[in-house]
């Protein structure tokens, strides 16, 4: 992608927050593509899966639910493998990894 789009959309895109455009650009804010698409096709698409399959497979395990398979290969513990420093713990406050749980 051109580098310029990010100088231009600084700019040109409003960001919708607190019910109002707000024209401050956050690289956070930032979305890959405003399509859908497939896994394949997109490394940061990969990255979000592989995370959200660990933490299934984390709450799967703190639940004793894992198969035997996945309890052999130990994917259970795969979430904690993943450093701190790059997981949103701010995403929950009530779990110390950033965990969002529904219904809890």
């Amino acid at each position: 992608m051109d580098p310029r789009f990010f100088a231009t959309s600084a700019v040109a895109v409003p960001l919708l927050r607190d019910g109002g455009p707000n024209w401050r650009f956050v690289w956070d804010d930032y979305l890959e593509a405003a399509n859908f698409k497939e896994s394949t096709h997109s490394l940061f698409i990969q990255i979000a899966d592989m995370v959200s399959y660990a933490a299934f497979m984390k709450e799967k395990a703190e639940s004793g639910a894992l198969e035997d398979w996945q309890a052999r290969l130990g994917l259970g513990s795969l979430y904690d493998a993943i450093p701190q420093r790059v997981l949103n713990t701010k995403a929950s406050t009530a779990d110390p990894q950033g965990i969002v749980r529904l219904g809890s």
